[in-house]
């Protein structure tokens, strides 16, 4: 990508906040990491809601996960999903969902490649772009315009399904290529 950017990972030490900091630290990007508990959410959106400024791209991977008696399944809020949820908290933002279908641990495994296609859904098209820009910052991996915001439902509800379907397999690392 052209200019190197400063990325905040809220919820940094998650699954997949390790291996993003890791392949854009190593890209050139300077990469804050934060972390996260259950009790402190409310505390924390409130605070981000006066900290981020009008414009700011939000990236969400978030996946409100449960377990279910057939495997793991989505357990979406009330906005639709965990990415409006996350809009709804900070209106002043540009929130885009992305790498949901991409294995957290193929992220950590440095420097091998992450072969897969990340979907990037937002309301916004140059939050898009960047980052799609972001994804293409991490070898073999293919952005992919997955239109409006409104879809990152559907991609939280494929990531526990990727999951459980990985584990059924024996390829915990399962993801998702197009062609």
């Amino acid at each position: 990508m052209g200019g190197k950017l400063r990325i905040a990972l809220i919820g940094g030490t998650g699954h997949q906040g390790p291996g993003l900091a890791l392949r854009w630290a190593l890209a050139g990007h300077e990469v804050l990491i934060g972390s996260r508990r259950a009790e402190k959410a409310e505390r924390v959106a409130g605070e981000l809601r006066e900290r981020i400024r009008p414009g700011t791209v939000v990236v969400s991977p978030v996946v409100p996960i449960v377990k279910a008696d057939f495997g793991l399944t989505a357990e979406l809020p009330p906005e639709g999903s965990a990415a409006e949820l996350i809009a709804s908290l900070l209106p002043q933002a540009r929130v885009v969902a992305a790498f949901h279908t991409v294995a957290a641990n193929l992220l950590l495994k440095v420097p091998e490649p992450v072969e897969g296609d990340v979907v990037v859904c937002g309301d916004d098209r140059e939050a898009k772009r960047t980052v799609m820009d972001l994804v293409r910052d991490i070898p073999e991996l293919r952005p992919l315009d997955g239109g409006p915001l409104a879809y990152s439902r559907v991609l939280e509800m494929l990531t526990p399904l990727l999951i459980t379907m990985g584990k059924r397999m024996g390829q915990p690392d399962l993801g998702v290529k197009f062609i």
